[in-house]
C-alpha cells in the first residue's frame, strides 16, 4: 500500500505539490462564485439592468432612437414604462449579451424570432397554454414564451417579461440601453435625446461594504497564492541535486527539461482531476454562478503559470549548478 502510495505521489514534496495546487483552485473557484453571485444578486435586484446601464427618454417625435438602434453593435436596448409595475418591456438586441439566468428554455437574442417574449418564473401562470405551448397576452397580442427566467433566489426578474417584437411600437418614450458599446457622451449627442436618471441602486443601497469583502477576498487570494510559490519554491529546490546529477551525466538540457516537465505536469494534472471531481460533486447539489469559461481557466491557468516558473528556476539552478555545493542538498 505503501508502494503504491508512493508510485502515485513520489516524495512528500511531490504530494505537498499536488494538495496545494488543488487547495488554490478550489478557494479561486470559491472566492469567484461568491463574487459572481454576489454581482448577480445585485443587477437582478435592480430588474437586470447593469451598473452601466443608460436611461433616456425623446423629447419629440424623431429618429434619433432609430440611429441609436443601427449604431448599436453590442448590446440590448429596453422600451419601458409599458404598465403599472414597469415589469413588462419590449427588447432590442444587437450582438452578445450576458442573459440573466434561466429555468427554462433560452433568454433573447438578435437572432430569436420576432414576436416572442421570456417571462419570469413568477408570471408562468399568467401565460395562456395553447397547443403545448405558453403564450403571453399584451395589448390584445399573443407572444409566444420560448424562455422562463429565474435564478435559486427570488428576485425582481421573476416577475419581468421581456418581449421582441418586429420594431419597438414607436420610437417615443423612455428607453434604457444595457450593456452596449454606446457610452452616455454619444447619446448626449443626439439633440433630441434626454438623459434621465437610473434611480435604482439594488442591493449596493443596502450593501456598502462590498469593496470592504473585495479587499478581504483579494488579500485571502494572494496570501493562498502565496503559499502555493512557497511550496514550489520548496519543491523546486528537492529537484536541485537530480539536476546536478543529470548534467554531470552530461545529459542535454532538453532531456533535462522533458525529465523534470514531466514530473511536474504529473502533479499538476492530478490536482487539476481532483479539482474537476470536487467541481462536478458540487454542481449537481449547489449552483454555480461562475461561467465555464472561467471554470476552464482556473483549471489550466496553472499550468501555464507554474510551467513558467519552473522554466526560470530550473535554468537559474542550472547557471549555478557548476559551482553548487549538490552534496549539500538533500532531496
Amino acid at each position: 500500500m505503501k508502494k503504491n502510495i508512493q508510485h502515485i505521489f513520489g516524495t512528500f514534496s511531490d504530494a505537498l505539490l499536488c494538495l496545494s495546487i488543488l487547495f488554490v483552485l478550489v478557494f479561486v473557484f470559491f472566492i469567484g462564485n461568491i463574487i459572481a453571485e454576489s454581482n448577480l444578486r445585485n443587477q437582478l435586484s435592480q430588474g437586470f439592468y447593469s451598473d452601466k446601464a443608460i436611461r433616456f427618454n425623446t423629447k419629440d417625435d424623431n429618429n434619433d432612437v432609430g440611429l441609436i438602434i443601427n449604431k448599436i453593435n453590442n448590446g440590448i436596448l429596453y422600451k419601458t414604462n409599458l404598465d403599472l409595475n414597469n415589469d413588462i418591456r419590449f427588447v432590442y438586441i444587437k450582438g452578445t449579451i450576458n442573459p440573466p439566468p434561466m429555468v427554462d428554455g433560452k433568454f433573447l437574442d438578435e437572432f430569436s424570432r420576432n414576436n416572442c417574449a421570456v417571462v419570469g418564473k413568477k408570471r408562468l401562470d399568467d401565460c395562456l397554454y395553447i397547443d403545448n405551448k405558453y403564450y403571453y397576452e399584451f395589448d390584445g397580442e399573443q407572444y409566444e414564451v420560448i424562455g422562463v427566467m429565474g435564478a435559486s433566489f427570488d428576485s425582481m426578474i421573476d416577475r419581468s417579461i421581456f418581449i421582441k417584437k418586429t420594431k419597438l411600437v414607436d420610437l417615443k418614450g423612455v428607453f434604457v440601453l444595457d450593456q452596449s458599446d454606446i457610452t452616455q457622451d454619444i447619446l448626449q449627442s443626439f439633440a433630441n435625446i434626454n438623459i434621465m436618471e437610473m434611480n435604482n441602486n439594488g442591493l449596493k443601497r443596502f450593501f456598502r461594504k462590498e469593496l470592504l469583502n473585495l479587499t478581504f477576498y483579494g488579500i485571502a487570494m494572494l496570501l493562498v497564492i502565496l503559499s502555493l510559490i512557497i511550496v514550489f519554491e520548496n519543491w523546486i529546490e528537492k529537484r536541485v541535486k537530480q539536476i546536478g546529477i543529470m548534467q554531470m551525466l552530461g545529459l542535454k538540457k532538453k532531456h533535462i527539461y522533458i525529465s523534470f516537465y514531466k514530473r511536474l505536469f504529473k502533479y499538476i494534472l492530478f490536482g487539476d482531476l481532483l479539482f474537476v471531481l470536487i467541481i462536478i460533486l458540487y454542481v449537481n447539489r449547489f449552483p454555480v454562478y461562475i461561467s465555464l469559461f472561467t471554470i476552464l481557466l482556473i483549471i489550466f491557468s496553472p499550468i501555464f503559470i507554474i510551467a513558467l516558473l519552473a522554466y526560470i528556476q530550473i535554468h537559474k539552478k542550472m547557471l549555478i549548478l557548476p559551482i553548487y555545493n549538490i552534496s549539500g542538498r538533500g532531496m
